[in-house]
């Protein structure tokens, strides 16, 4: 259900192509998406409306969130990187049904975010109350890494602060820090009292007489603040370079376009009352000392999107980015393809020029320079996400100096953020856990999809039937299909196969040679599969014939138990020993080949980019 950690690398630096709206815009498509081997073993699903794909996928700590993507990222990604045909059943909705479909799917997410912000929240006020009794109480909180305390008085930093007391007043600042400072220490032992009742997860979060989230705004702001007051710096060391080619005359012009638009909206949101006004003074305080330095330095520099080394994924060793530099060195080519691109697509906007084409170029950026450096200087190659980043290196706060609390009240306070963060959590997971049987992809999808509907009732008025993902093996990706095409109101089914399947079956269709189906039935001779860094030892494809599939099993687990003696002789070697592990996962998934089930399809590492732009 999740993909390897190198091929998440890939997905960064591919150009995804956007989608483009076939017409029928509230469209429901059930997707099913084949087995593979390793945690995709199981197979997948998600639901397809309109231009959106949701599913369900497993992150950190065993949960399992709902997440939405662009088809065509979805596609890319599955069909063609992983190599898993898909199965989509169009559901047979009325336009009102789909577009409650619709709703109630971003309902969904929406309300995830203000749990997993809560969950986020209440582990900054746990660690705020442990901090209190310190002498210098300081918690980290997103965006404030990105500026150096050392560096005060920085002349840009300063020029942001003057160009807002122009506005609104030259004590501005200095009273909003006031105001800050007295409202954290009238809060100061106020813990959050929640986690007690179950969380809902179609639920927004209770709300209590002070919440983690307001604690967590109030810190941020007043951080942004000292910020601007101090004339703090960015950070140089988290601005990155992607070539040391000069800015031209008009290079030069968009960037002060945009650092304008941002020195305006700093102090809109300064005189705002919007209740994360906090966090967007930081990020836009930090895109505007990057933009400041461009123009200082004639070069464009871009803040780093990735997070620091101790909270980002290594994909790669130093000694495994050394064994795949070549295709290391071909992905970082098209990342540079794609850096380039964004570059030109920023500093041709002309009235489109947007913070967003701005992030679009941060994010080039940092997944052009990762690769290249991690080549370059023979280390491990670092990642994070798939997702769209923003800059979000977190940073102590600014030590605060609270008044005449008792020791008594402290206790108490740390003690009840102490339960409310655990009470929470243990609710949080009870609603959000992973679970192979009860909650997984499949279980949480049909649960979220009958959930539109307020009874069982309207569900087989729209749906046809109720389908309990709990019942017999419905909770398996495949068998929920099946259960949907049988038993749901379905316009069409339709199969598109995967990216390997599709090039072999074209090769086929233009060629009259009866030899090129077996030529390409084999991962020795095949000229549309390339191999990856991820394959297990295996000769054939079984995703083809059905009954072809116990001979080729028997032929794979012969061929893995081959690989598995020789790198037994030659296991004194770091080869010999990969080959025996290839060889033993060989004849793991060859075993239910020999039984007509085909799990492995094989991988991708690196494609040829659609000429389309990513999303």
């Amino acid at each position: 259900m999740k993909l390897p950690a190198a091929l998440a690398l890939i997905i960064t630096l591919i150009g995804i192509p956007a989608f483009a709206d076939p017409g029928d815009k509230f469209f429901v498509e059930l997707i099913g998406v084949a087995a593979n081997t390793s945690k995709s073993s199981g197979g997948h699903s998600a639901i397809r409306i309109g231009g959106q794909v949701y599913q369900y996928q497993v992150a950190r700590d065993k949960m399992l969130f709902l997440q939405r993507d662009p088809w065509t990222f979805f596609e890319h990604r599955y069909r063609k990187l992983d190599n898993r045909s898909l199965t989509l059943v169009r559901l047979d909705l009325s336009d009102e049904d789909a577009q409650r479909m619709h709703s109630r799917f971003i309902r969904l997410f929406v309300i995830q975010k203000k749990h997993v912000a809560r969950w986020e929240a209440l582990k900054i006020e746990k660690l705020w109350f442990d901090q209190l009794g310190s002498q210098r109480p300081a918690v980290p909180i997103p965006i404030v890494g990105c500026f150096d305390a050392s560096r005060l008085n920085d002349a840009i930093t300063q020029h942001l602060r003057t160009s807002a007391e122009k506005i609104l007043g030259h004590d501005f600042i200095e009273n909003g820090l006031k105001k800050v400072n007295a409202t954290l220490q009238v809060n100061a032992l106020t813990a959050s009292r929640c986690g007690q009742n179950k969380i809902k997860i179609d639920a927004y979060p209770e709300v209590s007489e002070i919440t983690a989230e307001q604690r967590l705004e109030q810190l941020s702001l007043r951080e942004a603040l000292i910020i601007l007051k101090q004339g703090r710096a960015v950070s140089s060391a988290l601005l990155i370079a992607p070539d040391d080619a000069p800015l031209s005359k008009h290079d030069r012009s968009q960037l002060k376009n945009l650092a304008q638009q941002i020195e305006n909206s700093v102090s809109r949101l300064l005189n705002s009352s919007r209740p994360d006004r906090g966090e967007a003074l930081l990020l836009a305080t930090a895109r505007y000392g990057a933009l400041r330095q461009s123009l200082k330095q004639n070069r464009l520099l871009l803040l780093n999107v990735f997070p620091s080394k101790d909270k980002a994924i290594t994909l790669f060793s130093a000694k495994e980015t050394q064994r795949h530099r070549k295709l290391l060195t071909a992905l970082s080519e098209q990342a540079g393809e794609i850096w380039n691109e964004e570059r030109q697509r920023f500093m041709n906007a002309g009235q489109e020029l947007t913070e967003y084409t701005y992030q679009r170029m941060e994010n080039a950026a940092a997944r052009y320079i990762e690769p290249r450096d991690a080549i370059r200087d023979g280390r491990a190659l670092l990642s994070c996400s798939t997702v769209f980043l923003r800059p979000e290196r977190d940073g102590d706060t600014t030590p605060l100096k609270l008044e005449n609390f008792p020791p008594d009240k402290l206790v108490q306070a740390q003690q009840q953020s102490f339960h409310s963060y655990e009470n929470f959590l243990a609710n949080f997971r009870q609603s959000y856990g992973y679970s192979l049987f009860k909650h997984n992809c499949t279980t949480e999808l049909a649960d979220a999809i009958q959930s539109t509907f307020r009874n069982e009732q309207e569900i087989r008025a729209s749906l046809g039937a109720v389908i309990d993902p709990q019942q017999g093996l419905t909770f398996i990706p495949a068998r929920f299909t099946r259960k949907v095409q049988g038993r749901w109101k379905v316009k069409k089914t339709r199969t598109l196969p995967s990216y390997r399947l599709q090039r072999s079956a074209a090769l086929i269709t233009q060629s009259a040679n009866p030899w090129i189906a077996l030529r390409e039935s084999n991962r020795l001779t095949s000229t549309v599969y390339p191999g990856s860094i991820h394959d297990d030892a295996f000769l054939f494809f079984s995703d083809g014939i059905p009954a072809w599939r116990p001979v080729q099993g028997a032929s794979n687990l012969l061929f893995g138990l081959a690989n598995v003696g020789t790198g037994l002789i030659t296991s004194p070697l770091e080869s010999g020993r990969l080959r025996m592990k290839r060889g033993i996962n060989g004849m793991f998934y060859s075993l239910p080949e020999m039984f007509g089930i085909s799990i492995r399809k094989g991988r991708y590492d690196i494609l040829p980019r659609d000429p389309l732009d990513p999303p």
